[in-house]
């Protein structure tokens, strides 16, 4: 046998002998936030202007934890549909006769987004109340629109968590988002939701 296959064949017969997970949780997760967007028109002599906008962004969805409920820091996933506006027609700056699409008829953008990445308990008692910080990656893996314009997505956030019960627990946080696809588009995002936790 192959060196590599016999790696792999090891990295195999260990992930399916060893134990199922059986600490983590599943909550529902609501967001909200700003993203920067850019609306192009062209004058007469066929030359590009850019008019950069801020437009706001909503979403839901779920996420999966790993970990004890008490440990500080979690393993975190979250999948979630998020609706961008879209951008208005643009400031063309005084341009005569500028020409640009009709972003008005365009209509917001929904995309599937699955991030995945770690909380970090910073202060407190995760049976309590906490200070966290969230770091996440992930990317924007399906557009409602033609032009396939799916993207790469990196999260860092400051909250906390809240446990209302022992298995129960309110959260919170606000951050920055950062997209890639061909140019960086960044804002604020905030995220609230509710978990249950299990051991």
């Amino acid at each position: 046998m192959k060196p590599k296959y016999a790696v792999i064949s090891s990295l195999f017969l260990a992930a399916i002998s060893s134990s199922p997970a059986r600490a983590g949780g599943i909550g529902v997760v609501a967001t909200g936030g700003m993203h920067t967007d850019r609306a192009y028109y062209y004058n007469r002599d066929g030359q590009q202007g850019i008019d950069n906008q801020t437009q706001p962004q909503a979403g839901l969805g779920v996420e999966g934890l790993l970990g004890d409920r008490d440990d500080k820091i979690l393993g975190l996933m979250r999948v979630y549909w998020l609706r961008d506006a879209p951008p208005d027609t643009p400031d063309t700056q005084g341009v005569e006769d500028p020409v640009y699409p009709d972003y008005e008829s365009l209509g917001p953008r929904d995309t599937a987004v699955a991030e995945i990445g770690v909380q970090w308990g910073l202060l407190g008692d995760p049976a309590g109340m906490q200070l966290t910080l969230t770091t996440l990656v992930g990317t924007g893996f399906y557009t409602s629109d033609s032009a396939a314009t799916e993207f790469f997505l990196g999260d860092v956030g400051i909250g906390g968590t809240y446990a209302i019960a022992e298995a129960v627990q309110l959260y919170a946080n606000i951050g920055m988002n950062v997209r890639h696809r061909k140019i960086v588009s960044y804002g604020p995002a905030a995220y609230a939701g509710i978990r249950y936790l299990f051991d």
